[in-house]
C-alpha cells in the first residue's frame, strides 16, 4: 500500500473527498526510534522501518488508519543523512499546511531518559509550535522503559513542561513499549486519543 502523500501526487485519491475533517496523528520523534513501526501497527499498512539508527523515513507520509485517522510518518529528528532539524521540522510543518491539516493529534516517541535533553526540548518546541492546545492531544511513548516507566520519561515530561506547562504533565497519556515485532499478535486495542 502506499501513502496518501504518493496516492495524491500520482491522482489515485479522489480529489472530490473532503479531507479537512479527518482526524490526524502525527509521529514525531528521533531517528530509529519507532515512528514508521507505530504506523504499520496503527493502520496495518506494510511501511519500511529502520533496523537502528539510520533513516528509513525519506518524506512526510500519510496513511490511513483502521480507525478512520490518517497517520502521519515524518522524518525523524537527528536524521542520520545529516539534514538539519530545522529543515526537517519546516518541511513537516509545509507538508501539514499544504494537505489543509485541521484536526492534529500527536504520538511523541522518545528513547527512556531520565533526563531533559536538547533533543527533547527541540521536540517539545515543535509540539507546541503545532498549535495552542495540542498538548491536550498528546500521547507519550517511551521506547524500552525498563521497569520504571516514571524515571524513564522525566526527561520527556520535563520537555512537557518547559514547552507546554506543568499542568499539561499530569494530563498526558505515558505508555511504554520493549518491542514492536509481535505487531502481527497485537490486540486491536489503541489508546484513546481525546
Amino acid at each position: 500500500m502506499k501513502s496518501l502523500l504518493y496516492l495524491e501526487s500520482k491522482g489515485v485519491i479522489n480529489e472530490q473527498k473532503n479531507r479537512t475533517d479527518t482526524e490526524h496523528v502525527q509521529l514525531v520523534g528521533s531517528t530509529g526510534v519507532g515512528k514508521s513501526a507505530h504506523i504499520s501497527l496503527l493502520t496495518g499498512t506494510e511501511v519500511k522501518v529502520s533496523d537502528g539508527a539510520k533513516s528509513c523515513t525519506m518524506e512526510t507520509s500519510m496513511y490511513e488508519g483502521k480507525d478512520d485517522r490518517c497517520y502521519i510518518d515524518t522524518v525523524g529528528v537527528e536524521d542520520s543523512r545529516k539534514i538539519s532539524d530545522k529543515k526537517i521540522l519546516n518541511e513537516t510543518q509545509r507538508d501539514l499546511m499544504k494537505h489543509k491539516v485541521k484536526r492534529l493529534k500527536v504520538i511523541w516517541i522518545v528513547n527512556a531518559n531520565s533526563r531533559e535533553t536538547s533533543t527533547l526540548q527541540k521536540q517539545a518546541r515543535f509540539i507546541k509550535s503545532m498549535h495552542a492546545e495540542i498538548w491536550k492531544s498528546v500521547i507519550l511513548i517511551v521506547r524500552d522503559p525498563g521497569t520504571n516507566l516514571d524515571r524513564t520519561s522525566q526527561g520527556a515530561r520535563e520537555a512537557i513542561k518547559e514547552y507546554g506547562g506543568s499542568i499539561f504533565v499530569a494530563q498526558i497519556p505515558v505508555l511504554g513499549y520493549t518491542n514492536i515485532d509481535w505487531q502481527k499478535d497485537v490486540p486491536t486495542f489503541v489508546p484513546r486519543l481525546s
